[in-house]
């Protein structure tokens, strides 16, 4: 009877750990924005152009899809090239160099962006991601997009240690559980993240 209840354990959380690898590349709720061009082609091509870099820069473009943009392009294979190409169209925009651009002259939507990107093209250290989606959300506390995807860029941290996997759900769950926060976000795209975090909430028992 134990050898029986050791293989349906062995056998429910082989396909777990295989699943669970990064929260930051694993949620792709871009899905849900294929829609959308700019998100079609990000999914498509990896590789942030001129016309994705306007997109993000546009304040007239919703967050969550702007968020859906930098999802579609995923992990960087070539790491930074995203970041900037970003970085060089904040640098036009404010007039400065963007090798070192200071954060505190961007506005909230550049911050995630830059931040979301970051998080990206390095998601084994992602602190220097989440300094700025805490900056963004000093600015835009009541967003939904910039609260969860702060939540899931901070699981990163845990991914290493299986025996604080429960601390990716509990993060996240956080976020789902704060009533003040405004859903700007797709319904189906948040499911999409629900489903995969989800994964890890068996780790809090």
């Amino acid at each position: 009877m134990k050898i029986m209840k050791f293989f349906a354990l062995f056998a429910m959380l082989v396909p777990l750990s295989a699943i669970c690898d990064s929260p930051v590349t694993s949620t792709g709720f871009y899905n849900v924005y294929m829609d959308i061009g700019q998100v079609r082609l990000a999914a498509e091509t990896g590789k942030m152009d001129n016309l994705m870099a306007e997109f993000l820069l546009d304040e007239e473009n919703p967050l969550d899809q702007k968020a859906a943009l930098i999802n579609a392009l995923s992990w960087e294979r070539s790491p930074g090239v995203n970041v900037e190409t970003f970085s060089m169209f904040l640098g036009r925009k404010y007039g400065v160099p963007f090798e070192n651009i200071d954060p505190s002259i961007l506005n909230g939507d550049e911050l995630f962006c830059l931040g979301y990107l970051k998080a990206m093209a390095d998601y084994f250290d992602t602190s220097p991601a989440s300094a700025l989606l805490e900056r963004a959300k000093e600015k835009n506390p009541a967003s939904f997009t910039v609260n969860i995807i702060l939540a899931i860029v901070d699981a990163q941290y845990y991914i290493g240690d299986n025996a604080k996997w429960c601390m990716i759900w509990q993060l996240c769950d956080t976020v789902w559980q704060n009533p003040e926060l405004s859903m700007d976000m797709r319904p189906e795209a948040n499911q999409v993240i629900e489903e995969y975090i989800g994964l890890y909430k068996a780790y809090c028992d």
